[in-house]
């Protein structure tokens, strides 16, 4: 009877163990957060009195992903999964034109568009008892499923001493479509993150390669 308690005893703790090397092993998890990001494709004039520039605007961000280990002491992980990010984009550009600047033509842009990402990172995973920081560093390729830009523009011009005519309209188009970016591109991608058992907070900056640099933080849950 004691030799089954035994080999009972030594079943249990080998799947036990088993179970927990599969844990440290790899991970699974779901996030969602909030982003800020502006695009570096807006028509801005080359002869803009003040010149174009771009603003940050507020979005989201909602994903899962997988990691598994790279390395026998669970220090170096590979990382990927798939992500949907919402971004919003403003831009402005101002041009006068004519003698004494006789006529000023204002465009504002607001961009919305929404991407799937596919993240392609390295982890190094620093764990400490309960906690877990984890620094990583990779690409990502992002495609376009839909976006869209409204313009409007005010076309103002001088008739006499203060007096103007002033004309204005608003353009809604889809952005791929006017070349307003592209709809496959590819960004740098960083992250932060710290853990605590489960849960997670991660902070990332994607450096575009090509149109959109955002930065973000997202709050999730690790299995």
């Amino acid at each position: 009877m004691k030799k089954l308690y035994v080999i009972v005893f030594f079943m249990t703790f080998s799947l036990l163990a088993t179970a927990k090397d599969k844990a440290d092993k790899q991970y699974y998890g779901v996030f969602a957060g909030a982003n800020m990001s502006k695009s570096l494709s807006f028509p801005t004039s080359m002869d803009s009195v003040y010149g174009g520039y771009e603003n940050f605007g507020a979005g989201c961000q909602i994903g899962g992903f997988y990691e598994i280990a790279l390395s026998q002491k669970r220090t170096w992980f590979f990382h990927t999964g798939l992500n949907l990010n919402y971004y919003n984009s403003k831009g402005k550009d101002v041009k006068e034109t004519g003698s004494y600047f006789e006529k000023e033509i204002t465009s504002d842009y607001k961009l919305s568009s929404l991407f799937a990402e596919l993240p392609v990172m390295f982890v190094r995973k620093i764990k400490i008892k309960d906690w877990c920081i984890s620094p990583s560093l990779g690409l990502s390729y992002n495609y376009g499923i839909t976006g869209k830009i409204k313009s409007t523009t005010i076309r103002k011009e001088h008739k006499g001493w203060n007096t103007y005519d002033t004309e204005e309209y608003t353009k809604n188009e889809n952005i791929f479509d006017a070349g307003m970016g592209r709809d496959a591109v590819f960004n740098l991608r960083a992250e932060l993150g710290a853990s605590y058992k489960h849960y997670l907070l991660t902070g990332f900056v994607a450096y575009p390669l090509s149109d959109i640099f955002s930065f973000g933080l997202s709050f999730g849950y690790q299995f």
